[in-house]
């Protein structure tokens, strides 16, 4: 497992790497990041309809294939307004390697998550991301502004 983190956009980043943020279960999509991913991938909807269909609730996480991306939606805390805390970010974290596992992911792109909107501290989320990584084969890109 390698990650590299620099300065950059994340969705510059070539379609082979999937992408990963973290979400409310309310799939409310209307601030930080996330604004940007309902932007370019219209997931809302299939969110929505996911949730409402799956009787496991938050914390978890959620891929969608839409316009020939792979994007991961880790559903960290209920509300938009509400903030995760470190066990529901672990658990959606670790939900995101079992599906990694399933679908073959070798690379993955990330802001920074859980640390803008949510408050959870790089260092911390940085650290959960090396172990819970650590042994897979696969390259983690982080991008930040």
């Amino acid at each position: 497992m390698t990650i590299n983190e620099e300065k950059g956009n994340l969705f510059d980043l070539p379609s082979e790497y999937a992408l990963v943020h973290c979400i409310s279960e309310d799939c409310a999509l209307g601030a930080g990041i996330a604004v940007e991913f309902q932007r370019r991938f219209k997931i809302r909807d299939i969110l929505k309809k996911h949730i409402r269909n799956e009787t496991k609730r938050y914390p978890c996480t959620i891929w969608t294939n839409t316009m020939g991306r792979l994007v991961f939606n880790m559903i960290t805390k209920e509300k938009y307004w509400h903030k995760p805390t470190c066990e529901n970010f672990e658990l959606a974290l670790e939900e995101l390697i079992e599906l990694c596992k399933q679908l073959n992911v070798r690379k993955l792109g990330m802001p920074r998550i859980g640390c803008g909107l949510d408050r959870l501290q790089w260092t911390w989320v940085k650290r959960k991301i090396e172990e819970k990584f650590a042994d897979m084969d696969i390259e983690i890109q982080v991008r930040y502004l």
